[in-house]
């Protein structure tokens, strides 16, 4: 690849690339029935999806990251955020110099002849794209199908029918399993601004990008081993059929189903697309996980960008002649998935999140086998030692207590506060009045005691004379 982009001229003037790696090859269906496939939970590599309009038809592009470099000053693609060196690569920046390099692994161009140029362009744009793939037994990631949302996209070019799905019997295929596991996909989108009948309904979830990539997988198995036709419809006995199959040749099999937007069926996005892929993979042991990749869709100018979404009504013109119980499908998905998120495994994986630590087979075998022949020593507290006390009244006895008052010393007051700040107003002020009346009393009492003893004292000296004149008189005498 270095190679190709000296040919190009653009290693040496223009670009510094500061890491590459090789790119894993789209690989068709039939081909992961022959190697090993490895599971695997999270992605090692990073997705981008290329929108834009080529030969004036959609064309969508599934890119890989397999090197960074830094742009240098002066050159002539600065003012692009994305452009293609040479077949199949492509060179990917933002706002800084600091660019990526891109590998497509996969391609498909479209038509739509029912529609104007104009309304392609703005369907292009809202469209959900997104792929199923396999690892090898090296760990490399292989495309297997691409999808876009809905059946009105079909396959310009000859080469993208074995590598697209566009038929509108895989919405009708997905429509007949989500009967089966009684899953509703009925929608108020299903009529398109009409009243739905029994044909439709459910054809706006059916549409789905996870579900038809997840069905097309199942579908492919069913055929393999024989269990489905094209005359007959499948049944739950088959899927179970095929669990079976596939446990008694210890086979299980891993597929990845990396997608442009977030999967519905989440606490943030309410709909049905997580317990499909989640109950199908249950039934027919054909595991799945799904990778959202929001933040890396490209669009090149030449498609317009999502605008925001509108706010609409949830009960449809078809819903408001029916019974009040009618179903609401935001409701009943939510109130659906949270019933069963609590038991369910986590299948769903943002792109832009870390892989968690691997950890090899032979080092969890030694941890297991070193943790049974270890002797666990469990801590266990002590029994509670028994207290035997004597009754009340021997006690009271004993130790010479008196017996408790009758005064509660923990009464509460149920009056409110204002009146018992009346009250203790009130209480204090007596208490001041009976002060002062104490104080006056002793005041008029110790004035009493001293005129009383003044009074004892005058009447003595009194008496004194009168003895002593008494004398006086006798002595005269």
């Amino acid at each position: 690849m270095s190679g190709q982009l000296e040919r190009q001229g653009l290693v040496d003037h223009a670009i510094e690339i500061k890491e590459e790696s090789p790119a894993p090859d789209a690989a068709p269906i039939g081909d992961i029935f022959t190697s090993d496939i490895m599971p695997s939970e999270k992605p090692r590599e990073k997705i981008f999806f290329l929108k834009r309009f080529f030969d004036g038809h959609p064309r969508l592009d599934v890119l890989i990251e397999i090197g960074t470099g830094c742009l240098r000053p002066g050159t002539n693609k600065a003012e692009f955020a994305i452009w293609e060196t040479c077949e199949d690569i492509y060179i990917y920046r933002k706002a800084s110099p600091e660019i990526k390099l891109l590998q497509s692994i996969g391609n498909v161009e479209y038509v739509d002849p029912t529609s104007p140029m104009s309304h392609v362009k703005r369907a292009f744009a809202k469209k959900t794209c997104g792929f199923v793939g396999a690892r090898d037994s090296n760990g490399q990631l292989r495309v297997l199908k691409l999808a876009v949302s809905g059946t009105s996209f079909k396959p310009r070019r000859d080469e993208d029918n074995n590598d697209f799905i566009f038929h509108a019997k895989w919405a009708t295929r997905v429509k007949h399993l989500a009967k089966r596991m009684k899953i509703n996909l009925r929608t108020i989108y299903d009529g398109h601004h009409q009243k739905a009948n029994l044909e439709n309904t459910g054809n706006w979830r059916a549409g789905h990008v996870e579900k038809k990539l997840a069905t097309h997988i199942v579908w492919t198995f069913l055929a393999k081993h024989r269990l489905v036709d094209k005359t007959r419809k499948v049944s739950l006995e088959d899927l179970r059929q095929l669990r079976q199959c596939l446990q008694q040749k210890g086979s299980k099999p891993q597929f990845e189903l990396h997608l442009s937007r977030a999967p519905c069926g989440t606490f943030y996005k309410p709909g049905r697309c997580v317990p499909f892929v989640r109950k199908l993979a249950q039934l027919t042991g054909v595991h799945f996980t799904i990778h959202s990749w929001e933040e890396n869709m490209i669009l090149d100018g030449s498609v317009p960008s999502r605008c925001a979404p509108r706010e609409v009504e949830k009960i449809g013109p078809q819903d408001r002649a029916e019974s009040p119980g009618a179903y609401d499908s935001e409701d009943d998905d939510l109130e659906a998935f949270l019933d069963e998120a609590e038991a369910q495994t986590n299948i769903v994986f943002d792109g832009f999140e870390e892989p968690p630590p691997k950890i090899s087979g032979r080092a969890a075998q030694q941890r297991f086998a070193e943790s049974i022949r270890r002797f666990d020593n469990i801590k266990k507290p002590m029994p509670p030692t028994p207290v035997f006390e004597d009754p009340f009244w021997q006690a009271a006895t004993t130790y010479g207590r008196t017996s408790a008052s009758s005064r509660s010393h923990f009464w509460e007051d149920t009056t409110p506060l204002s009146s018992r700040r009346r009250q203790s107003a009130a209480s204090e002020d007596k208490r001041d009045r009976r002060a002062r009346k104490l104080e006056v009393r002793r005041r008029r009492s110790a004035v009493s005691a001293s005129e009383a003893t003044q009074h004892s004292a005058e009447m003595s000296a009194l008496a004194g004379r009168l003895g002593g004149l008494l004398n006086s008189s006798r002595l005269l005498r």
